[in-house]
């Protein structure tokens, strides 16, 4: 009996063994499929990275690959001062660098990393590309670099830079690229852009296209202007320790008793006195020169104190540190771009006092004998209106061909008319997002810090034209 069990379990599995056979034959040629690996390769590594360009001047410059320091430093707080307001400072007012990617499509998570370097930390960000982005050929990016603001701060030299990046989609490493980059001087600063309606007709369309609010861009038949002026807030130090060695000075050399500001309620004579004589006759005792330093068609800027320190400046420093001693007095002035020059004026009740310190630079031998300034001729110059008496300036005026008037007749109805050579900004309305590069506490602790540290897209044209020219 056992016997006859054990040859029957035999030939069970036999015939088991015989029907595994044939299964396996009939899923070996007909039904099996080599399994997915676990970790498929799904973009395939390349040239992703279309370009990296700089964002500074509204990257309309044709110098993708040019640094200013005094944007990077900055763009955030001009975006915070004006950006709710103005669709164009939103787009084109930017600090990170801008990046065109090949499109990997919607639904990719696109990671970005960027190494360190002389003037940025590392910095790594994620974007996911939107569904409604995902037909497009490139997606034009703004990463958020992490720049390094002391190094910056004392950048004052051309100097090349080079970061280095590295690109993954979904996690998977797919090209690691290299951006070179001339990095400008701190000091550097170009005060205006424009642009002739015959010769960059898309661009113009383009910048037409958004909302400006109080940002400073001016058009005419021939074409448009944009002005940076609220880049030179950087240059304007009214906390500079100098100015309080300044105002000590002009008391204890008996130009004045006492110095009025807005504060202690002076009048429009005594806030006039306070500001404009005081300045003039320190700036003729220092022997303050008319120089100037171009960097090519780019302007030099300093501020107060090397311009006290080196004894020389041009109108557009001047400017600013006149407007550094008014803001530290509380009184009001302005900046005023005419052609070709830069001057100030005061506010004082409902009246504008128009104030040229380049006058001042240029002609300050006229007032001064062998040693000391004339503390008597120099106050006899101003009038009791705030305005300088013309005919002793009359040489000195000449040199700029009728352009200003200190009387303030000689551009006030094209001002208003909204000529586009003209342009104010009052720098005490801009100082809670802008602080000065001098200030004593750091000015990177001193900065407000971006809304948003995440990639964003950009959508203008300018930007396309930008990478075109890469």
């Amino acid at each position: 009996m056992n016997f006859i069990r054990m040859i029957a379990l035999r030939l069970m599995g036999l015939a088991v063994m015989v029907a595994v056979a044939a299964c396996g034959d009939d899923v070996t040629n007909n039904y099996y499929q080599e399994p997915e690996p676990e970790n498929p390769t799904l973009h395939e590594p390349g040239e992703w990275i279309q370009g990296v360009v700089s964002p500074c001047f509204y990257g309309f410059i044709d110098e993708p690959n040019v640094l200013y320091p005094v944007w990077l430093l900055q763009a955030d707080g001009v975006r915070m001062t004006y950006g709710e307001e103005s669709s164009f400072v939103q787009e084109y007012v930017r600090s990170g660098l801008g990046v065109n990617i090949k499109n990997p499509g919607a639904g990719v998570r696109v990671t970005l990393q960027a190494a360190a370097s002389e003037i940025s930390r590392a910095y790594s960000k994620d974007y996911v590309v939107k569904e409604e982005e995902g037909s497009e050929e490139t997606l034009t990016i703004e990463f958020p670099m992490d720049w390094d603001t002391e190094a910056l701060l004392n950048w004052h030299t051309d100097q090349m830079v080079r970061i280095n990046w590295t690109l993954l989609l979904d996690g998977q490493e797919v090209e690691q690229y290299a951006s070179t980059f001339n990095c400008k001087s701190l000091h550097c600063y170009a005060s205006a852009l424009s642009f002739a309606k015959s010769e960059e007709p898309e661009l113009v369309e383009e910048i037409k296209k958004y909302e400006f609010g109080n940002y400073i861009v001016k058009e005419n038949d021939e074409e448009i202007a944009i002005y940076n002026l609220p880049f030179l807030m950087g240059f304007i130090d009214e906390n500079s320790p100098l100015i309080e060695e300044m105002k000590r000075e002009v008391i204890d050399d008996g130009l004045e008793d006492m110095l009025a500001s807005w504060g202690g309620g002076g009048s429009d004579k005594d806030l006039l006195h306070s500001s404009s004589i005081p300045f003039a006759y320190l700036m003729m005792k220092n022997r303050i020169a008319y120089t100037i330093r171009n960097a090519s068609y780019l302007q030099y800027v300093r501020t107060i104190d090397a311009i006290f320190e080196n004894k020389q400046g041009y109108c557009m420093e001047l400017a600013l540190a006149f407007a550094s001693w008014c803001m530290n007095l509380g009184i009001t002035c302005t900046l005023e771009a005419v052609p070709g020059h830069m001057v100030n004026r005061i506010k004082l009740s409902n009246q504008m006092y128009p104030v040229d310190m380049t006058m001042v630079a240029s002609c300050w031998s006229s007032f001064a004998s062998a040693t000391n300034p004339d503390i008597q001729n120099l106050v006899n110059v101003w009038k009791p209106d705030g305005t300088i008496d013309i005919p002793l300036f009359q040489t000195c005026y000449e040199l700029f061909d009728g352009n200003w008037r200190l009387n303030d007749q000689g551009y006030e109805e094209e001002r208003l008319a909204g000529n586009v050579d003209f342009a104010t900004l009052y720098p005490d309305e801009l100082r809670a997002y802008l602080p000065s590069f001098n200030v004593s506490q750091g000015y990177a602790k001193s900065r407000v810090a971006a809304s948003s540290k995440e990639i964003q897209p950009l959508k203008g044209l300018g930007w396309k034209r930008l990478f075109d020219k890469q």
